[in-house]
């Protein structure tokens, strides 16, 4: 198999036909810069799956990759295509920056804020099911402190 480079991220791959022949297919990979520690992404991986009490192989199959692909990814040591993260990011119905623990450029804009922590989820649950009145209310509370009083 002969791997020329092409650009950031792509590369030509030579290699024989299934059925003889020689093909050429294009690959993509993730620039280092993209995945910041491919052990954090691993384990956020690997929590999702595991929150969701499924095996490697349940979540292996659901995506359409083999099992031992999908334990690289958990443990950070395979090699990162970007189908098989959207795939994960899609399967379990989170971010893509958040799977890959990405943070904004420190110049660019502030869109969104990911959250993770079930408590944060309640309140902005809460606030979202309150009016306008509501709201400005909770804030003006939250800002004045509770005073010791409960």
């Amino acid at each position: 198999m002969n791997v020329h480079a092409m650009s950031v991220g792509q590369t030509d791959v030579k290699s024989k036909g299934a059925v003889g022949g020689a093909g050429t297919r294009r690959r993509w990979s993730m620039p280092q810069t993209v995945v910041a520690d491919p052990k954090k992404v691993g384990q956020r991986i690997k929590d999702l799956r595991n929150a969701s009490s499924q095996t490697q192989a349940d979540v292996a199959e659901a995506i359409g990759i083999a099992r031992s692909t999908y334990a690289e990814l958990e443990n950070g040591t395979g090699g990162v295509s970007i189908e098989s993260i959207l795939a994960i990011a899609d399967y379990f119905k989170v971010p893509l920056d958040w799977l890959l623990i990405r943070t904004p450029p420190p110049d660019g804009p502030l869109v969104g804020y990911f959250v993770d922590h079930p408590g944060e989820i309640a309140w902005i649950e809460l606030l979202r099911g309150m009016g306008p009145d509501e709201r400005n209310a909770m804030l003006a509370m939250l800002r004045r402190g509770t005073s010791g009083r409960y």
